[in-house]
């Protein structure tokens, strides 16, 4: 009879271990976010609504995009130690991938047409993800697309006029 009881007390042990295990995971990764829920999320509509004033980030991704999973620690990481929060656009809302075909022609046509202060044709490889975008005073003072290494990104960050 001990030992049925010495079995049971066992097998109750280690359900209880697992049990608790489970909700240490959970409650650690409810703690360290990660993807874009460390953003906030904007539309191209409130893009035009920005503090003209402030420099801001914003990424342009979008579901199934590896590089866009590879670039978001580095975003992560220089979110934290620059100070600033990231804007997140989901291409998804304005394009189909992987056709490409627009979905909001007036959300499209507000990126294709922002100001780029150099000139450049940025907005040229709209739909290419990821596409890292600093705004300032309503304009594009700098832009990235693709993946890049923590500090190729933090000194395309520095050259756009963000400071730690």
């Amino acid at each position: 009879m001990k030992r049925k009881n010495r079995g049971k007390n066992t097998v109750m042990i280690a359900i209880g271990i697992f049990v608790f295990l489970v909700i240490m995971l959970v409650t650690l990764m409810s703690l360290n976010k990660t993807g874009v829920d460390n953003f906030e999320k904007i539309s191209a509509y409130e893009l035009e609504k920005l503090d003209a004033n402030a420099y801001t980030v914003v990424y342009i991704g979008r579901d199934g995009c590896d590089f866009c999973e590879k670039m978001m620690p580095n975003l992560i990481k220089a979110q934290k130690e620059y100070g600033y929060t990231t804007k997140y656009l989901d291409l998804g809302q304005i394009m189909e991938f992987p056709s490409g075909n627009i979905k909001d022609q007036e959300a499209y046509d507000i990126m294709i047409n922002y100001d780029v202060v150099d000139g450049s044709s940025v907005m040229d490889k709209f739909g290419t993800t990821p596409m890292i975008l600093v705004i300032h005073d309503k304009k594009i003072v700098a832009s990235q697309v693709g993946y890049r290494e923590y500090g190729v990104f933090e000194q395309f960050l520095e050259k756009a006029g963000l400071k730690k």
